[in-house]
């Protein structure tokens, strides 16, 4: 997919702060992300991912049930969020397997991470 300057949106949320815990283990890593945020329109705000499999989602420290997961080909998309908020992921992906030299990815024995901002 091409994508181009001129499709550039700023984001409709700021990342106050962010934590991010990785638990490597032999055969899967354990990805838990904690993010503060702060709204500054009404738009949607995606957290883009591939190859994911999402094992919980807070928001503000409550646990979402795994039907209002709001999952779209391309992320998570949440709506409607208040004007701030903490989002929490706690996901599991497979670095040992990762051959498209995206996000995390063990190569040579090491692991590596390749994420750049789109657009």
């Amino acid at each position: 997919m091409v994508k181009l300057r001129s499709d550039y949106k700023a984001p409709s949320c700021v990342v106050e702060e962010a934590f991010l815990n990785i638990d490597i283990h032999e055969n899967h890593t354990v990805v838990t992300t904690r993010l503060a945020l702060r709204r500054v329109d009404d738009a949607p705000f995606m957290l883009n991912g591939r190859d994911l499999d999402l094992q919980a989602l807070r928001l503000d420290g409550v646990d979402l049930a795994k039907d209002k997961w709001p999952l779209t080909d391309g992320g998570l998309l949440l709506q409607d969020l208040p004007p701030e908020a903490t989002v929490e992921t706690v996901s599991i992906c497979h670095p040992e397997s990762n051959t498209a030299l995206e996000g995390l990815y063990l190569s040579g024995g090491m692991y590596c991470t390749q994420c750049e901002p789109e657009g």
